[in-house]
């Protein structure tokens, strides 16, 4: 096993620590199934990009504002700045699922989408800006049923994100 080979499975088994998993590669997890939309989401990602080893200590219940402000910590974002800017290029110990897409580091947006896992939907967000209600997305992902974070699981992992048949029906568009 060369080098880097070790240092990248000394890595994921912190990670897994840290999420209550003994794994000896990133392969290996016992991942529960996965809603054919957030399934859909994380195999058409196309990040420009790669696993962080952000030491927040994660909750083995969080919410959706519990799961973004963990993934804005491990981006750099403060948690109530929404000015409009591109997104600043991610380190190499930001996960996959976090890494800026080549929209969004070429592209004025909300950079409060950065948060999500999902780079297919945080595109469409930038593509469809003028169509979508701000106020209202932010109104169903806080208060009405949008999305539970399978308990345990990392929040930049999208497989962790279970989407509610409410917010699906509405917004699930944005995942397409």
């Amino acid at each position: 096993m060369s080098q880097l080979s070790r240092e990248k499975a000394n890595h994921h088994r912190g990670l897994a620590n840290r999420v209550g998993k003994d794994i000896e590669s990133p392969d290996t997890l016992d991942l529960p199934p996965v809603s054919p939309l957030c399934q859909r989401c994380s195999s058409q990602s196309t990040p420009v990009g790669q696993s962080p080893d952000s030491g927040y200590e994660l909750s083995p219940s969080m919410t959706v504002i519990g799961a973004m402000y963990v993934n804005g910590i491990i981006l750099g974002l403060k948690s109530c700045t929404v000015i409009p800017q591109t997104s600043s290029p991610a380190g190499p110990d930001v996960p996959y699922s976090l890494q800026p897409t080549y929209l969004q580091l070429t592209t004025i947006h909300q950079t409060g989408i950065d948060r999500f896992p999902f780079p297919k939907m945080r595109d469409n967000m930038i593509n469809m800006y003028s169509t979508i209600d701000e106020e209202e997305f932010g109104h169903d992902l806080c208060l009405m049923p949008s999305f539970t974070i399978t308990p345990g699981m990392a929040p930049w992992d999208p497989k962790a994100w279970n989407i509610d048949k409410f917010f699906a029906k509405k917004w699930g568009y944005l995942f397409c």
